[in-house]
């Protein structure tokens, strides 16, 4: 089997609707206000009831990959995102919005795990990382796509955005046919696996550098959705910019998370990994900060290239570093607590910076965000003074 396969293309795809689901609403939160009456401290709710339900049930899911087969779920969570965002579009009130987004919320807990568990099925040493970088790039280049494409279907309708989700039933069925269902160490004939996949995940789960990168894959993500949550919001409600050109300033961000993705062994090559995402959150929390001090669009754009920058830098090596320190039994329930913990930030910001925003303002918002941003950096950095070498002394995917 060659590097570049259907099998592979499909797994892009899959990672690609796994990252949609919050990517291509934020700039359509604005287009939803007056259609269902609501304010914009509750009309984050549309995303943060959709991360919520996600970061509840991926862990089950991810316990399914690992027993049920990623073929088969993967393709029950592409048709309940596809059946559910259609869903969104013919809500009658919010509520019922929010119940459908709740649903597509459960079926897309699975899409990015099984991506990342068919790779290191496939895929071995330098082909992984390989095949990891592509991975990335595929979210980062999702990332530029998804406000572009969200923001411009809003502009015309609020029901255009989730027709889009639809187009993940046709890969489903693709999926049936192209993708392989099985486990990389054949442990299904074992009558013990059970006991043996939960014994190597507990002691996985103790490791130091695997709660590092879980903190981190939580807080990337809270400062991430402070932005596409609440800065539409900016754009439309004060500055007065369509919802499609807020997308396309949102585009911005994820446009140099992109270059920089992709160029993350050039930057530094034999670096390890923990300097490298103090940076990333020096990076970050200084981009939400400088957002709150950015009163036209000429201070904003600057503000978002070095938040993707940021961005750019942590994700990829978190995404590397995470499966490998996985046990084979195990990957998909790994993987699964990882993306997990991106969830439960991406529910957290809307939640807690909407109750933040009854009493004040859009501002306080962005540099409250930044400053805890910016105690992630110190705290990493605190951390590479102990023991920072990267697992198995693996190269940086892309």
């Amino acid at each position: 089997m060659g590097f570049w396969n259907k099998s592979l293309y499909l797994i892009l795809l899959i990672a690609f609707f796994g990252m949609m689901g919050g990517a291509l609403m934020g700039p359509v939160l604005p287009a939803l206000m007056d259609p269902f009456g609501v304010t914009e401290s509750r009309v984050g709710l549309v995303l943060g009831v959709y991360t919520f339900f996600t970061a509840v049930t991926m862990p089950f899911v991810g316990s399914l990959i690992d027993s049920f087969g990623r073929k088969k779920v993967a393709f029950i969570c592409l048709v309940v995102n596809g059946f559910a965002g259609v869903g969104c579009s013919i809500a009658s009130n919010f509520v019922v919005l929010l119940v459908f987004r709740a649903v597509q919320g459960v079926g897309i807990a699975g899409l990015m795990p099984v991506a990342m568990t068919l790779i290191d099925d496939l895929y071995q040493e330098e082909e992984k990382v390989r095949a990891m970088g592509r991975l990335s790039t595929t979210t980062a280049v999702g990332g530029v796509l998804a406000p572009l494409l969200g923001g411009s279907l809003a502009f015309l309708n609020w029901r255009y955005p989730f027709y889009f989700y639809g187009l993940s039933i046709p890969v489903a069925i693709a999926s049936i046919s192209y993708l392989p269902d099985r486990n990389k160490t054949n442990l299904d004939d074992e009558p013990e696996k059970g006991l043996n996949r939960a014994s190597e995940l507990k002691s996985c789960l103790m490791k130091v550098d695997l709660i590092a990168i879980l903190a981190s894959a939580f807080l990337i993500f809270f400062l991430l959705y402070t932005i596409v949550t609440f800065l539409p919001m900016k754009l439309v409600n004060q500055l007065g910019y369509t919802e499609m050109e807020a997308g396309i300033i949102l585009a911005a961000l994820a446009l140099t998370g992109a270059i920089v993705a992709l160029n993350i062994e050039k930057i530094s090559p034999k670096s390890s990994f923990k300097p490298l995402i103090s940076l990333g959150f020096l990076l970050t929390g200084s981009g939400v900060i400088l957002l709150s001090i950015s009163p036209t669009i000429k201070q904003i754009i600057p503000s978002l290239l070095i938040f993707g920058a940021g961005m750019g830098l942590i994700q990829p090596l978190l995404n590397d570093v995470v499966t490998d320190l996985a046990p084979d039994t195990a990957v998909g329930t790994t993987t699964s607590i990882y993306n997990t913990m991106k969830y439960v930030g991406q529910t957290a910001a809307p939640l807690f910076f909407g109750w933040i925003l009854i009493s004040t303002n859009l501002n306080t918002v962005f540099l409250v965000s930044g400053l805890i941003g910016i105690t992630g950096a110190i705290i990493a950095a605190i951390q590479t003074q102990r023991k920072n070498k990267k697992p198995k002394n693996k190269e940086l995917t892309r």
